[in-house]
Parts: C-alpha cells; structure tokens; sequence
C-alpha cells in the first residue's frame, strides 16, 4: 500500500473515489469529534468542486454522557453554517454487569445507518489508520481468528447501500494536522480518556509505546491486517466450494460435512453459521456443535449457537433463530376471512381450492396440536383415518415444528391440516372452494423437505 504523504481534498477524493463509485446521497456519520469534523470539512470542500455531491450528515445521540445535548448541538451548528442537513437520532442502550457499553452503544449506531442505508443513502465514517491497529490488538487480546483480526475495508455493504471509510489510511497525527491548518473546532469527549475502556488503553497506553521504538509500527500492523484480510478471503471461498455440495437451497447443511478433513469442516461451519445467523461461533460453541454431528441418527441433538439453535433432522442440520417457535396460539376465524398472523407465521385464504366454504352456522377456528392432543382425520386421498402424529410425520414436518402447524376447525371438527391436507369429508369440486394459504416466517423447508 503507497504511503499517502499528506491529507487534502485532493488526496481525499481520491481515496473517496475509492470506495464510492456510484452518485448515490452520501450521509456523514457525525460525532463531532476531530475525525468526523475533518470528514464533514473535506465533503462540504468537494461540493465546493463538485456541487452535484449530496451531503448529509447524522448524530447518534446515546445519553450516557452529560454533555451529549450539547454535543448534539454543536453538531447542529457546525452543519447549519456549512449548509448540511443533518438528523439526530435518539438511541438507548442497555446497560448491565453483562454487557459492554461500547458494544451495545456501536450496535446503537449501526442499527442506525443500516435504517438510512435502507433509503438509499451511503454512509460515511471517519475511520482511520490507528482505529484500524486498535482494533486489531482488540480482537488479538480476544483471541479473534482471521475475521477479527483482519482490516476494515474502505467499503462495507449494508442494508441496501453500503457504508465507505475513505479515511481508512490516513493517521490520526494527519487528521489532527488537518483541523490544525483549517482552525476546526471539535469536541473532545473525555470518556476518550479513561483507560478503563480496552480500545483507549489500547491507544494511550500500548500504541504510544511500540511507535516509538518501532515508528512505522501503525504501518506495518495495517499491511499485516491486509495480508489477514486476504487468507481469510481465501478461506470463505474455500467454504463456498465446499457449501456447493454440501448445502441445499434452503441453507441446510448435510451431515456429509463428516467426510472433510478437520480444518476444512470448521472452516465450514464457521462460514455456514456466519451465513445463516449473522455472527461467527464461539470457539467453545463450534467444539461443542462438532462433537454432536457425528451423534446416532435416533437422536435429534439441539446446540445453542449465534443466539440461535442448531437441530438435526434427517440427515441435515439447519440453524433458527429460536424465539420463532414459541408455541402460538388459537384463534378464531370471523368473515370476511381476513389473513391471520403469528410472530412466525401467518395463514390466508384465497379462492378456486377445494375446501368447502364454512356454513353459515360453523364457527372457524385455528388450533395446534399442544391445544388439541392427537385427534384423528381422514385425509383426502389417503384412505381411512390417521391420527395427527402420523400425518406429521408423514409429511415430514420436522418435530419442533409440529406444535406450530395450524389446525383449521369448523365448529370442534378438524378439517385441515394447515395448507397440506384436507378431510375428505370437506372436499368439493376443484376451484369451488377455499384454498389455504400458510406461510411460516422462520423455515423455508417447508416447500422442499429433506430427501
């Protein structure tokens, strides 16, 4: 990577045009603090050249320190006098002897961006070189693998934009050097201060030492990050060869991932978790996940992982976020027959099927089976009766998701078996009737179950 030797608006739109190609709105995130000052001072300088640049600019305002109405303020002033409209966004973040107040506080913020970037707006930080060999030795102090201990990129998708960092390498010695020669006012946030937080003991206490006695030290651990950066590309590609044929269309994973070598299968699994919740595994989780897939077919095993659940069924593992199936329940079903939901799922009605209509004195319902107990039905096309258990079983329906099935009855009658069976005794001509309509939020097996 060259050295950049010094930072202007020349310099920055080139680094700008970096990561940012496209015409799209640009939303600045503004703390007001040195960094994103100087960020917010080189974009209203490029409008300067480039008047066509959209610029906007937001604040995080998360009340956990005294003076955050005043910096919201100041961050308000500054924007007016350059002419940039700006939005303060109110957040809170939890608190508790569990929780970290920066985590909690950086997910505040980046819930967010994400809501901007879902209007079509990029977002902009000012990160810089030091944050990027802060949180290096962050995630080394974590023992993070090639993920945590890999660069930050001048480009991240979120939501349907992306958010840019086109101060990624330039140092925080330029970037003071900078509002220094433009006389830039800025907050110092003395929180900034208190060694008590990792990342600033980190930046006072550690860094200082090691750049003086090695002065391209911030240098070198941001080529090393790039180098992390690039075998960890190197892995996720060779988890996407192994995920073709290990995978199916609805994201669940074979129990084939057995005959790959060892590192290869935690590669893998780290990457199909990471795919599927959003966040990699704990190192103490994925032992724990590998040490069940080899578990006898007659049991179905449950690994609590990436704030989820891992199950087993019939040869494939599939990954839920867990709190979809609490157990819903009844309701009834009044005309006009409007659609009904549950926090998983929801059921509508739609014309030219073949479930009768209900008569004028059937109450409809909709029930589940931990509310019923086993009952029977005589499903069309089936011959003679079958009690729910078997019917679910012969459908496929995986065990934890039985108790979420709904019943339709008409009066006490079962007559439905959500979208997938009907009582021969409500059958009528094809496209004379209702069709049932089930949609479940949370498991796409549902239209293609496991062979």
């Amino acid at each position: 990577m060259a050295e950049i030797p010094s930072l202007d608006v020349s310099s920055f739109l080139t680094e700008l045009a970096h990561c940012q190609s496209q015409s799209q709105p640009l939303m600045v995130a503004l703390s007001g603090g040195v960094d994103s000052v100087v960020l917010v001072h080189l974009l209203w300088q490029s409008r300067q050249l480039y008047p066509s640049l959209q610029i906007h600019a937001v604040h995080v305002h998360h009340g956990l320190n005294p003076k955050a109405d005043a910096w919201a303020a100041f961050c308000q002033n500054l924007c007016e006098h350059w002419h940039i409209p700006l939005a303060v966004e109110y957040i809170h973040v939890p608190t508790g002897p569990r929780l970290s107040i920066e985590e909690q506080a950086r997910i505040g913020r980046y819930q967010v961006f994400e809501r901007y970037t879902q209007q079509g707006y990029v977002i902009v930080c000012a990160h810089h070189q030091n944050d990027q060999v802060e949180t290096f030795f962050l995630g080394l102090n974590r023992g993070s693998g090639l993920a945590g201990l890999s660069a930050m990129g001048q480009f991240r998708a979120l939501g349907k934009t992306a958010l840019i960092r086109p101060l990624l390498h330039f140092s925080r010695a330029q970037i003071e050097t900078y509002a220094d020669s433009y006389q830039l006012e800025h907050i110092h946030d003395d929180s900034n201060d208190d060694t008590r937080y990792e990342r600033n003991f980190i930046r006072h206490e550690v860094l200082p030492v090691l750049n003086e006695r090695w002065p391209q030290f911030n240098q070198q651990v941001e080529k090393s990050s790039q180098w992390i950066w690039q075998a960890q590309q190197l892995n996720d590609e060779l988890a996407q060869i192994d995920l073709a044929s290990l995978s199916d269309a609805n994201a669940r994973l074979s129990e084939k991932v057995l005959e790959l070598s060892d590192i290869r299968q935690i590669n893998v699994l780290r990457f199909w978790l990471k795919q599927c919740s959003g966040c990699y595994p704990s190192q103490d989780a994925l032992a724990q996940f590998i040490q069940q897939l080899s578990s006898g077919e007659d049991s179905t095993p449950e690994i609590a992982i990436c704030a989820g659940v891992v199950r087993r069924y019939q040869h494939y593992w599939q990954w839920f976020d867990d709190t979809v199936f609490s157990q819903p329940e009844s309701k009834i079903w009044q005309a006009p027959f409007t659609p009904i939901r549950w926090p998983q799922m929801s059921l509508s009605v739609a014309p030219k099927g073949r479930l009768r209509e209900p008569l004028d004195d059937e109450q409809v319902s909709v029930r589940f089976r931990h509310e019923v107990g086993n009952l029977k039905m005589r499903p069309a096309g089936r011959g003679g009766s079958r009690t729910l258990k078997k019917l679910l079983q012969e459908l496929q329906f995986a065990p934890w998701l039985r108790d979420c099935v709904p019943l339709i009855f008409y009066n006490d009658q079962l007559v439905a078996l959500a979208d997938r069976l009907i009582d021969e005794r409500f059958i009528v001509p094809e496209r004379q009737g209702w069709q049932l309509v089930w949609q479940f939020y949370a498991d796409t097996s549902l239209d293609q179950p496991p062979q």
